[in-house]
């Protein structure tokens, strides 16, 4: 009995010892968990390109906004109801922002995060997004692809759907779209199309790839200049390096692990950024230097061992990789990888942003406070929506300065303490505008700071 004992606590040591997260070049330095009433559990995430700190959060049972300005701590801004969006197989914003669920293509209003509103959908079977100009190319595996135009986001419609081949993944270059396809357990195809005449995709290059053992098959293609870069998919991940300058040729391959379950990638510069669901195995992500396509090497890793956490899509802002995990959005440091610093964050003895009241009804007076040494370099006010837009844009007081001290007219500041200045404005919200989560960003020289106010009518 004694012995059994001992084996069984071995057991549960050993067990535990492998649900510690590994890494190299990569720190994990916060883990926002706070998914809300309706427990969104992430997989996939996108920000507004115009405006990066909201981010939009797709998940099993929802949709979550957050503001992700100061990384160390992520505030929830707002969510929807999980009857009305399911299971996030993909992101993307543009115009406005647009839900994948495998079976139907949502546009979505995120104006005012209290209240998110369905504009209108689709149905485009499908589980990968890529897009170009105001066009979304939607990977339907099975149902092989779909081109929706998304120019009006009230009223999205299918321009070409094109059910003859299983399509995995798309990525698009110019006049010309690379998809993958999945033959058997371990083969599958690269196809290269023209769609100069987007109704019409023509076929106009192909390749046919084989893996050794089985169950490994073409996944995820990215195409980037002359090259194209094929990860796959299955019991083993592999990242194959593709010359599509001419005809369409393998350069290389790269080994990555063992036992992969679905898997995502992402190209930063000469990275490649590999995000990886392992099931019961590692999940995490891998970063693979791709500057010499012939030689490919990883760079840094971060994996977590746990059989319920999945992912699909995760984001690099600036250093920062943001790493879905189903129970947390993880954000993972990737500087030292990447040889870059993160951004400095800006602390009130820089630059500073007050608005008061907070909440307000009628009109909100916003201070802008900087160092004396920025005091000669005007201060601009912005306001925008949840969705990025900008709404406002308010006037700065100036006042002439005497000659030789830098310019014509600057924003009035007012000395407040030794060494810190001050600058006023009043933001009186058009009659138009709905209540809601506003964000005010103040920019001095090449700085900027932004702070949330709430507008009750």
């Amino acid at each position: 009995m004694k012995t059994i004992l001992l084996c069984l606590l071995a057991l549960i040591l050993l067990a535990g010892a492998s649900f510690a997260d590994d890494s190299l070049n990569v720190r994990c330095i916060a883990a926002y968990d706070h998914f809300g009433t309706y427990w969104v559990r992430p997989l996939c995430v996108t920000v507004n390109p115009t405006y990066p700190e909201i981010m939009y959060v797709g998940g099993r049972t929802g949709l979550q906004i957050i503001d992700i300005s100061d990384p160390l701590d992520i505030e929830f801004l707002g969510e929807t109801p999980s009857y009305d969006l399911r299971n996030c197989y993909d992101l993307i914003y543009y115009n406005s922002l647009f839900f994948q669920d495998g079976d139907y293509l949502y546009s979505i209003d995120v104006t005012n995060p209290d209240s998110i509103i369905v504009k209108d959908s689709i149905d485009a079977i499908g589980y990968r997004l890529e897009i170009r100009d105001h066009y979304l190319f939607v990977a339907g595996q099975a149902e092989g692809f779909s081109i929706v135009d998304i120019s009006n986001p009230d009223s999205l419609s299918i321009v070409c759907k094109d059910t003859s081949r299983d399509i995995a993944s798309i990525s698009v270059d110019d006049t010309l779209m690379f998809a993958t396809r999945v033959y058997s357990s371990n083969s599958g195809a690269v196809y290269r199309y023209d769609i100069s005449d987007i109704h019409h995709p023509e076929i106009v290059d192909s390749i046919v790839l084989t893996y050794t053992p089985d169950w490994i098959y073409p996944d995820e293609i990215i195409v980037d200049g002359s090259y194209g870069y094929l990860l796959t998919g299955g019991s083993g991940n592999f990242l194959t390096m593709l010359d599509i300058e001419g005809t369409l040729d393998t350069l290389a391959s790269h080994f990555i692990c063992y036992q992969q379950l679905g898997v995502r990638c992402m190209k930063y510069g000469d990275y490649i950024f590999v995000t990886r669901d392992g099931g019961q195995f590692s999940t995490g992500i891998e970063i693979i230097d791709v500057s010499d396509p012939y030689y490919p090497e990883i760079h840094g890793y971060y994996r977590t061992w746990t059989n319920v956490e999945t992912l699909r899509k995760g984001l690099l802002i600036d250093s920062l990789y943001y790493l879905p995990t189903y129970h947390h959005l993880r954000v993972l440091n990737v500087s030292d990888a990447l040889s870059l610093s993160i951004p400095e964050i800006q602390t009130p003895a820089k630059l500073s942003l007050s608005a008061y009241p907070n909440p307000f009804n009628s009109a909100v007076r916003i201070s802008v406070e900087s160092p004396v040494g920025t005091g000669l370099r005007p201060a601009r006010v912005e306001i925008f929506d949840i969705a990025g837009w900008r709404v406002a844009q308010l006037p700065s007081p100036s006042v002439p300065l005497p000659a030789g001290e830098g310019g014509n007219s600057f924003s009035l500041w007012e000395k407040v303490s030794e060494g810190r200045m001050r600058a006023e404005f009043t933001w009186q919200p058009d009659a138009t505008l709905a209540s809601g989560v506003y964000l005010v960003r103040a920019r001095v020289g090449d700085r900027d700071i932004t702070k949330r106010v709430v507008y009750l009518k």
